[in-house]
């Protein structure tokens, strides 16, 4: 088996694999003192994308509050206006 088996990805997610490394060097120093260190660099790697995660959905949460506040809900009286004039 090749020890460049990331070569043999598509291009793109090579570079995402590569990224998620760099993004993943911060926990060096954690990852570095476990007994297993391919294992622990791995969960550093799976907590890094926990917190994207985390991140979209605040996003996803301060867009849909922001879309309910500027949504405009018709009030009863608009509702029954609206219904006479139709």
């Amino acid at each position: 088996m090749t020890k460049e088996w990331k070569k043999l990805l598509v291009p793109d997610d090579e570079q995402k694999i590569n990224d998620m490394i760099v993004k993943s060097a911060k926990y060096r120093t954690a990852y570095m003192s476990a007994d297993d260190v391919k294992v622990a660099q791995l969960w550093c790697t799976i907590l890094e994308m926990q917190k994207q995660i985390e991140e979209l959905e605040q996003k996803i949460k301060d867009l849909e509050s922001r879309n309910i506040k500027e949504t405009h809900v018709p009030k009863d009286d608009e509702l029954i206006e609206s219904h006479e004039k139709f």
